[in-house]
């Protein structure tokens, strides 16, 4: 599950609230009333009432009434929700999770207990310790033990030009799976992401560090690994998007930096996080007030410091956290 924000439910006094801001910083829809939301896709956002899950539209009314244990965005016109859950009151039940189109319809009604979402035609579903990859239909195309194979990296395995990152249980390697289920990029490397913009995130070890770099769709690095990382792929680097990726590098470790696709750095920053473009704009984030904001490709500050937690523009607007005092 990814993209979600969820506020306390018991906070008075500060008290938290969801919204979502357009690229101005202004609030386009008040989210307040629910527990949890998600971003915008396919025109439709998961949020929850704090008992079941809907989808709203982009002015801020109901479109899926709020009927599901959990769900996920909607992905190439199908969402995975959780159709069952498992409940103290019932300890020999189990969560089993499906797929529902743009009209709240359950489309593919499997026994799944993970479902992620599609993408170039196919998801990720896990039943017990089997992996296997599905079509729109719910076909299964091929299937795999998790004692072998293990999918997702932060926790949403999804195919990304053609290929889907993977790690070789026996070896602890990662590489890149495609669509059959075999290792077309060797399980070399010590951490990799998915493709985007032709180009990967992979690092490997020397020395007891670990150092990125990012490779070609033939899994040869076109930007060497370079840049000390410290052991910590999941917080200090990010996928290209919009021509450019951002990462932070040793020995400092507290000020991200953007690099082209030469490896070259063309923006540096004060922030000790700095997220990925989406529609012009990259979350940052300042670590001394605790607070979240915006930046421009010129690295201007051109939506406030103001939000408690906030994620990527979508479809035209972010879904942000804010923080306020009771009067």
């Amino acid at each position: 599950m990814e993209q979600t924000l969820s506020p306390p439910s018991n906070v008075s006094r500060p008290f938290q609230t969801l919204s979502y801001i357009d690229r101005t910083g202004k609030v386009a829809i008040d989210a307040s009333e629910y527990t949890q939301a998600f971003s915008f896709a396919s025109g439709l956002a998961a949020v929850s009432n704090g008992f079941r899950y809907g989808f709203i539209d982009k002015s801020g009314r109901i479109a899926i009434v709020p009927k599901f244990f959990q769900a996920a965005s909607f992905s190439e016109g199908l969402a995975a929700v959780k159709l069952q859950e498992k409940q103290f009151s019932n300890p020999s039940g189990k969560n089993v999770w499906g797929y529902i189109n743009l009209d709240g319809k359950i489309v593919i009604q499997g026994e799944f207990d993970e479902a992620y979402d599609f993408a170039e035609g196919v998801a990720v579903i896990k039943e017990g310790n089997i992996y296997s990859f599905i079509d729109k239909t719910g076909r299964k195309l091929v299937s795999m033990d998790s004692a072998e194979i293990q999918l997702g990296y932060q926790e949403n395995p999804k195919f990304s030009e053609g290929f889907i990152a993977a790690c070789n249980v026996p070896t602890g390697k990662h590489g890149f799976l495609d669509k059959t289920g075999k290792f077309v990029i060797e399980p070399k490397f010590q951490n990799v992401a998915n493709f985007s913009e032709g180009l990967a995130r992979a690092s490997v070890k020397v020395n007891n560090r670990e150092y990125l770099g990012f490779i070609d769709l033939k899994g040869n690095f076109m930007i060497p690994p370079k840049f000390d990382i410290d052991s910590d792929f999941q917080r200090s680097a990010y996928d290209f998007s919009e021509g450019l990726a951002s990462l932070i590098s040793a020995p400092a470790m507290t000020d991200f930096v953007y690099i082209d696709r030469s490896g070259k750095i063309v923006l540096r920053t004060s922030y000790f996080y700095a997220g990925a473009f989406k529609d012009g704009l990259a979350i940052v984030y300042d670590n001394k007030t605790d607070k979240r904001g915006f930046i421009n490709k010129s690295g201007e500050l051109v939506i406030p410091l103001v939000y408690s937690d906030a994620k990527a523009f979508s479809e035209g607007l972010s879904l942000v956290r804010s923080r306020f005092i009771n009067p």
